[in-house]
């Protein structure tokens, strides 16, 4: 990465740093302590699936950085600063970098399979999608098993390593597991099988 990476990085950690660390972020980081605890206050109020490819209507989040991993980094920032400056709920964000262990996965023994149908915007990450069925009949639920999990040390220290000397000291890096379990089975039922397969047995074979 170029030392201008570096740069543009660092200057957008001591923004994001600058926010995090506001009498408003200190507010809601009790707002939530106490909504957990059963205090009766005004619970958070959390904002999330923001349609990111129609918010830059200023530039505040075109990326500049050459190094592909830095531009990740920068939109990390660009985003969240864009998010503290504009948005008025609570969503709340950490002071520090936040790495997640690398981790292999065996799977359950069956994946997606899944064709792009209609792409509606370049910048969009959302595509319609056929799936395919991959479990047609009750035989196919002999391929899945429960899934085994490995840590990746050495992935973890080339990850710190990289971003230390990209981040420098503008902001506390951390390596993390898991922060919190998003569960949605619709979703993965319908990746693993379609949608119209499964209206079809909610007729037909509702057991």
């Amino acid at each position: 990465m170029t030392q201008q990476d570096k740069q543009i990085v660092r200057e957008l950690a001591k923004k994001y740093m600058a926010l995090v660390t506001s009498e408003k972020q200190a507010r809601m980081s009790a707002r939530f302590r106490d909504t957990n605890d059963l205090r009766a206050t005004r619970p958070p109020l959390i904002l999330e699936e923001i349609p990111w490819y129609q918010m830059n209507m200023n530039g505040e989040l075109d990326c500049v950085c050459e190094n592909e991993k830095a531009r990740g980094v920068e939109y990390f920032f660009r985003r969240a600063i864009f998010y503290m400056t504009h948005f008025k709920a609570d969503n709340l964000y950490l002071p520090e970098f936040r790495i997640k262990r690398a981790v292999r996965s065996s799977g359950i023994g069956i994946e997606f399979e899944a064709t792009d149908l209609k792409r509606t915007d370049a910048f969009n990450n959302i595509v319609s999608r056929e799936y395919r069925d991959v479990l047609e009949d009750e035989s196919a639920l002999e391929k899945m098993h429960d899934p085994t999990f490995e840590l990746c040390p050495e992935k973890d220290a080339s990850e710190l390593e990289f971003h230390t000397e990209l981040l420098g000291d503008s902001i506390p890096i951390k390596l993390f597991g898991f922060d919190y379990f998003y569960y949605a089975p619709w979703d993965k039922i319908t990746r693993l099988r379609g949608v119209e397969p499964i209206l079809m047995d909610m007729y037909d074979r509702p057991e």
